[in-house]
């Protein structure tokens, strides 16, 4: 899968969460869903991952990456199991390779910074 095509598959699985199987209290037309297929999701794709969960993605790095290990911990002392049990990656995507995340991540982070600095100059 290339960035791209993650991006399409996150796109494209909004019309396409009626192929999902929901834990308990979840469901396809919650809005709470939606926020979270739609920002955290969405935030994993557009630095160049999978479409999963940061939880999951934690979860599934925590003996690869010293920070996904600490974020993993962090979220399993709220809630037992946490990135374990959030969903695998969905639309048959995986992670982009690492030069490419990195791109991604720069080219959010300038965005945000970019949409922020302009915001407070009124422009």
């Amino acid at each position: 899968m290339t960035y791209l095509a993650n991006i399409r598959a996150w796109l494209t699985g909004f019309r396409r969460f009626g192929e999902l199987t929901f834990r308990a209290g979840w469901s396809a037309d919650s809005l709470r869903w939606w926020l979270l297929y739609g920002i955290d999701y969405g935030s994993h794709v557009l630095t160049g991952g999978a479409v999963v969960s940061w939880s999951r993605w934690f979860y599934d790095n925590r003996k690869r990456y010293r920070i996904a290990n600490f974020f993993d911990r962090l979220l399993t002392h709220f809630e037992e199991g946490h990135g374990r049990s959030a969903g695998p990656a969905l639309w048959g995507t995986r992670d982009c390779d690492g030069r490419l995340r990195l791109i991604g991540a720069a080219l959010v982070l300038m965005t945000i910074t970019y949409l922020y600095t302009r915001s407070n100059h009124g422009t």
